[in-house]
């Protein structure tokens, strides 16, 4: 089956011709330089590996502790699910379900998903519920955050290195190696093969369009599908998606995310995170001043890694998101190309705020040894967590098309 000749861009609506040749690296919009498509090569063979790899480190993640903790002749161990289990404990569950997510749900859906898709295509099947799978994966990828959740460890490790002995579990080691897995699953994935195989084994044949007004391309699968005749819902025929010139009342939504999320920012960062009770004596701690402990303890790097991501980002986020939003109802034509890479960087870095998180849930788990020393949450934490997914569903609701619609090029 040959490829559609047209290609759409998601980010600019730009409307180009696709090479006739095999695509070679990336194939980037002439318009915004978004990226359109990745390499055409079938790296199906080399994924399903790398998913095998990952299942069994995931195994081994779970399966054993990945730090011990000494302090005052108590040990103390923590897994994956350790954190978790300590948030609901302590009665704060949306952040024990938020981490779940990012830690544990997110990357299994991911191995599992890829694991049923890719196995049955080795062999020339197609599995059921393909199009479901891969379009919750798609959903999924942003809220996968095994790599900060590393990040989290390492601020934890260096915060209690003086306060007891800290021990290296297998699963640690795994938990690194996961991480390098992951990354290259997300390199040599191409769910654009996928879908041709899936035309290719069900006979499917896609027409053949020129460019006319009427063309939406689906985000999910990448279809160019004509709505001249559709009415109601529109949906891609190859995948089930809803098709849309541009997000529903993207404006308005994007503006009631971000003022939530300022909303929150304020007590997220003037109250306390968290309380260290030991021996009866109680010690809070804000995000800027675990910032200065890592100053005073002359660790600059980490301080600089907190600060960025958990003062700096946030800030950034929403200060951006409501450029961007003011520019977009102002419809100039002002430096279209820059703020489009703006809005791209803001959607990639957002998630990275979610290492202070990740840190309090191995803090929890590990620090729990009743009059010895306990570490509690205080409402900071979950005020702060709301700040992150607020900015990061405000980033995904704005429609970075509307940076490129003016008065004589709009899109109600």
């Amino acid at each position: 089956m040959q490829s559609n000749p047209v290609i759409i861009c998601h980010e600019c609506d730009r409307m180009q011709k696709r090479p006739d040749a095999p695509i070679e690296g990336v194939l980037r919009c002439v318009q915004c330089d978004a990226i359109l498509q990745k390499s055409a090569a079938d790296n199906t063979d080399v994924t399903l590996a790398l998913v095998l790899a990952g299942m069994i480190l995931f195994i081994l993640i779970n399966a054993f502790p990945f730090l011990t903790f000494r302090m005052g002749g108590q040990i103390q161990e923590t897994t994956l699910i350790t954190g978790i289990h300590m948030f609901f404990i302590q009665g704060w569950w949306p952040l024990g379900l938020l981490v779940f997510l990012a830690t544990i749900l997110a990357p299994a859906f991911h191995l599992m998903g890829l694991f049923y898709i890719l196995l049955p295509l080795k062999f020339g099947k197609t599995a059921k519920c393909l199009p479901w799978i891969l379009r919750t994966i798609s959903a999924l990828q942003p809220w996968n955050m095994i790599e900060i959740f590393m990040l989290g460890i390492l601020v934890t490790v260096v915060k209690l290195s003086n306060d007891g002995e800290i021990t290296f579990g297998i699963s640690l080691f795994a938990l690194m190696a996961f991480t390098f897995v992951q990354a290259a699953i997300f390199y040599t994935f191409n769910p654009v093969v996928i879908w041709e195989k899936l035309d290719r084994l069900s006979d499917r044949h896609m027409e053949k369009t020129i460019c006319r007004k009427d063309l939406v391309q689906c985000h999910i699968c990448g279809l160019v599908c004509s709505t001249e005749n559709m009415t109601g819902r529109l949906s891609c025929r190859r995948c089930g998606a809803a098709l849309h010139k541009r997000k529903q009342n993207s404006v308005s939504r994007t503006w009631a995310l971000v003022l939530t999320a300022g909303i929150f920012y304020i007590p997220a960062n003037v109250f306390p995170i968290t309380n260290i009770i030991s021996f009866g004596e109680y010690t809070t701690d804000t995000i800027l001043s675990g910032v200065i402990y890592f100053v005073k303890t002359g660790m600059w790097h980490l301080a600089l890694i907190i600060f960025t991501a958990s003062i700096f980002v946030p800030l950034l986020k929403l200060v951006i998101l409501c450029f961007l939003l003011i520019s977009v109802q102002l419809k100039t034509t002002w430096r279209q190309k820059d703020r489009t890479r703006i809005y791209r960087i803001t959607e990639a870095i957002g998630r990275w705020s979610m290492v202070d998180i990740f840190a309090i849930t191995v803090l929890i788990a590990l620090v729990d040894m009743g009059a010895i020393a306990t570490v509690r949450i205080e409402p900071a934490a979950l005020y702060f967590a709301a700040v992150v997914v607020f900015t990061m569903f405000a980033a995904m609701t704005f429609d970075p098309r509307l940076i490129w619609d003016t008065e004589n090029n709009s899109h109600d």
